[in-house]
């Protein structure tokens, strides 16, 4: 029989053939689009993501010409990201200055087919802990003096998110770097920069307000998570120690942390600790559970604070040392939950 890492890496490159299979679009070319209208046959149009900003052609019968324009786009995105690689990634002045320069040079190439071009383009803001995904402007026209509305609206978006750290970070990243006030009054600049946005491109006010809150509504809990971050750590900086997973607060309340860990009285929950504490820990005597080593999230050595409890110690200890076997084997049910999709889709 191979081996399990084998097994594990064909197992990985069938789910991703099988995965690029499915988003492999119609045309047959990534950023080429197509869609039937009635009366008009097949229509193509291409489209990329060229920094913080999504553009779009307009649409074309010829599958082509469609293809030149494909061709126009992806030298956009090429210099937007040679600008982002050369300087700063969080200078907008630098993304800003390229992306104008791209768009006023690029289309040249096409000479008297450039006016079907047709350009369009959004920006898209990274919100994820509040709204579960980026906020996007609305979409505006590069001919027509649509430029200038369109990145001013960027600009309204990513100053008011600047503050906060980009970068290569997520929702962990950000409650563990920030407090509940500090994302509070983010979301709160994130809001009103978003509504003024698009009710300046037209939209009705209340179609905005409704849209935020039913987002709002979706992602609520990022509240609680900033409370529970700070309440499970209490006088620790998270953003030094490089971020933490969220704390499991339903099985670890706060009363559970006391200065000795308690003794636990599920088997289960002992087991999965030892078994993820690894070989250098003793195994319980057959019928007794032994309590889980205690986890000093500080990095100061055992027994340099006597009489200290470590913040995060006892029940949670012990979620915290299973957890990642729990994480392995649901993400190993998903994996086959998803070939199995993949397999009867392809039948």
């Amino acid at each position: 029989a191979p081996a399990p890492r084998r097994r594990s890496a064909a197992r990985a490159g069938a789910l991703r053939r099988l995965a690029a299979a499915t988003r492999a679009p119609k045309s047959g070319i990534y950023g080429l689009h197509s869609h039937r209208r009635p009366g008009k046959g097949l229509l193509y149009r291409a489209s990329i993501v060229a920094g913080p900003f999504r553009v779009t052609t307009g649409f074309s019968t010829q599958p082509e010409r469609a293809r030149q324009y494909l061709a126009v786009l992806l030298r956009i995105r090429e210099r937007v990201r040679a600008a982002q690689r050369g300087g700063d990634i969080s200078s907008d002045e630098a993304v800003e200055a390229c992306f104008r320069a791209a768009l006023a040079e690029e289309p040249r190439a096409l000479g008297a087919a450039a006016v079907g071009l047709r350009l369009r383009f959004c920006a898209a803001v990274p919100a994820g802990l509040w709204v579960g995904g980026p906020l996007l402007t609305p979409s505006f026209a590069v001919a027509g003096g649509g430029l200038e509305p369109g990145l001013r609206a960027w600009r309204r978006l990513s100053a008011a998110r600047a503050p906060l750290r980009r970068g290569c970070t997520n929702r962990h990243g950000l409650l563990a770097r920030y407090g509940g006030r500090e994302l509070g009054q983010a979301w709160d600049r994130l809001r009103r920069a978003y509504l003024e946005a698009w009710v300046e491109a037209g939209q009705p006010a209340a179609r905005v307000e409704a849209r935020l809150r039913a987002w709002e509504a979706r992602r609520g809990a990022w509240q609680q998570q900033a409370q529970s971050y700070r309440r499970e750590f209490p006088g620790v900086d998270l953003g030094a120690l490089g971020g933490l997973p969220l704390p499991c607060t339903e099985q670890c309340p706060d009363g559970a942390r006391k200065a000795a860990p308690p003794s636990p009285t599920e088997g289960p929950d002992a087991e999965g600790g030892q078994e993820a504490a690894g070989s250098s820990m003793p195994a319980a005597a057959p019928g007794r559970t032994s309590p889980a080593p205690q986890l000093d999230v500080t990095g100061a050595p055992p027994g340099s604070r006597s009489g200290a409890a470590p913040p995060h110690a006892g029940g949670s200890c012990r979620a915290a040392a299973a957890a990642p076997k729990r994480a392995e084997a649901r993400c190993r049910r998903l994996e086959r939950q998803i070939l199995d999709l993949l397999m009867r889709w392809r039948r």
